[in-house]
């Protein structure tokens, strides 16, 4: 028994101590990416605070660990979970970077112009294209194939379509057009790290309880599901004081803003 109860707590410890090592080998899933995520957070807070790293130089360190990751990858080197650190890393810190820029008023009529839509486009369809090439063809039909051997022209692509969204969003606003993507853009946080549980768990549902096999039914109930009950979930949350599950700061200016729509009258608001 004294045997048995040290082998299954080894076996434990192994699987708890491969969540930071290997976490895309033990059955986790797409769910390795929070791990990821959780990691890169922690690094680049401390790097901010411990010793003072601006946005600049956090981008410059998320360049060489990518190019870090690049060699890993080419070269099928096993670097376990420090190769989805270093190849994400630059993700984090551009999304720090942009956002000042992203978020000034004063730029909004730049990344809105046409000018630059129809030329991304161009590019984007171009690139698109010789990538999916790259797949079929050298990857014979492995959709990786570019992220891994052709990891700074997967960059490339990424960045180009990054941009072209931007540019996208921007249009959408200027026009108002499909004015809801905004509100779930706005939640688009708390729907990022909730979404893929409670898309499993409407899967399970769906297939196992209700027995429900029809393809397009199943798309369109687990897609919306992972949408609107984090974005219900976080409101909630909001409305009774229980924002510390999603932040360490009060966002006064949101609880304000919901309790403020309370007040206003069904009739008020149509």
């Amino acid at each position: 028994m004294a045997t048995y109860y040290q082998k299954t707590h080894i076996i434990d410890a192994r699987l708890y101590l491969s969540l930071f090592i290997h976490p895309r080998e033990i059955g986790t899933g797409h769910l390795w990416y929070l791990n990821a995520l959780f990691i890169i957070g922690v690094i680049y807070a401390c790097l901010k605070e411990k010793l003072k790293m601006g946005p600049i130089p956090q981008l410059m360190l998320g360049l060489v660990l990518y190019s870090v990751s690049a060699y890993i990858h080419v070269h099928d080197i096993e670097g376990g979970m420090l190769t989805d650190l270093f190849a994400f890393y630059i993700w984090f810190a551009l999304g720090v970077f942009v956002s000042s820029i992203v978020l000034d008023e004063r730029n909004v009529k730049r990344f809105a112009s046409l000018k630059i839509f129809f030329p991304l486009v161009t590019v984007f369809i171009a690139i698109q294209y010789y990538c999916t090439f790259l797949n079929l063809t050298a990857g014979q039909g492995h959709d990786d194939y570019v992220e891994h051997k052709q990891p700074f022209l997967f960059l490339a692509e990424a960045l180009i379509g990054c941009i072209l969204s931007v540019n996208i969003s921007f249009q959408l606003q200027k026009h108002r057009i499909l004015r809801f993507l905004r509100v779930i853009g706005f939640h688009s946080l708390f729907i990022y790290c909730m979404q893929i549980l409670i898309m499993m768990v409407a899967t399970a549902v769906m297939i196992k309880v209700l027995k429900v096999t029809n393809i397009p039914v199943l798309v369109i109930v687990v897609w919306v599901s992972g949408i609107l009950p984090p974005m219900f979930l976080y409101n909630f949350c909001l409305r009774f004081n229980l924002w510390r599950l999603f932040t360490i700061v009060k966002p006064e200016k949101e609880i304000a803003s919901l309790k403020e729509n309370d007040r206003i009258p069904v009739h008020a608001k149509q």
